[in-house]
């Protein structure tokens, strides 16, 4: 069976909660120095740029007045300079699912997995301190702990993540119900033995007929999308894991070492050794 590796959690019992702000600031902590993955979500909001922010193996700039998303079970790493400031936004997906308007928006969000680019966008200044303001509207009541404290928090949070679903819009990926159930399969049982045939069984359609629907709607192939996910996958994998590659190559399913060494290398350009020594970050 499939090993995962390490994701970061809010821990009921820990100081930590459903829902936090934390600054970013000249001289403070916030510099992650390792790459991690977590189950929340995570709003950046960068004042002042410098230095870099990976999410999925993308690395990004990081400019002044620019939004950053991090999704639950995203890899990331930021390496910031010290000019680099700004506001970070921590909520789970428990929180949001205690307010029926906040998970009504999340459900609509235009978030897919499968996107190619992070969700990074530099924006006008104006629009930018709407943000910046709401957030602080929101630290402000968080610390005041009144007796309408949440309720003001989770309003002022859903405007926020509407104007969120707004601002990344552009990045929808308008697919069908087939094509969707598609890639909702390969997030759930991605491996090196998973193939078009299997998907499209469990969906009661024909591998042609869902293959055509697939490269029309995402311009890819079935094949092309295992791949894709199963990559970003073992990358997590050999980053976050202490397990041997051997032990990571049978976790995907691959029936020896060598073979997962070929398909890396073939794909990525190095063995994965190299690439668990020296990851670029």
């Amino acid at each position: 069976m499939r090993k995962t590796y390490p994701i970061h959690k809010i821990k009921p019992d820990a100081k930590q909660i459903e829902f936090r702000i934390e600054e970013i600031a000249f001289n403070n902590h916030y510099n992650v120095n390792a790459p991690h993955a977590h189950d929340y979500y995570e709003l950046f909001l960068f004042k002042t740029g410098g230095g870099k922010h990976s999410i999925d193996f993308i690395s990004t700039e990081i400019e002044a007045f620019s939004v950053h998303l991090v999704l639950p079970g995203q890899i990331h790493h930021i390496g910031r300079k010290g000019s680099c400031t700004g506001l970070v936004m921590v909520f789970s997906k428990d929180y949001l699912s205690s307010n029926t308007s906040l998970l009504d928006t999340i459900n609509a969000f235009p978030f897919n997995r499968h996107q190619e680019t992070p969700y990074i966008k530099t924006i006008g200044q104006e629009t930018f301190h709407y943000f910046f303001d709401t957030v602080a509207k929101i630290f402000a009541d968080n610390a005041n702990d009144g007796f309408n404290s949440k309720a003001i928090i989770q309003s002022y949070l859903n405007i926020l993540l509407l104007k969120t679903q707004e601002l990344f819009a552009d990045q929808k990926l308008t697919t069908s119900t087939p094509v969707q159930l598609l890639l909702g399969y390969i997030d759930r049982c991605y491996s090196n033995t998973l193939k078009g045939e299997e998907i499209a069984n469990a969906l009661n359609t024909t591998l042609s007929a869902l293959n055509k629907l697939t490269k029309k709607e995402t311009g890819k192939n079935i094949k092309d999308l295992i791949k894709e996910k199963l990559l970003i996958e073992v990358k997590k994998s050999l980053l976050l894991n202490k397990d041997s590659v051997k032990s990571i190559a049978y976790n995907f399913s691959f029936s020896d070492p060598s073979n997962f060494n070929k398909f890396f290398k073939r794909n990525v350009g190095c063995t994965p050794l190299e690439f668990k020594r020296n990851a670029g970050f």
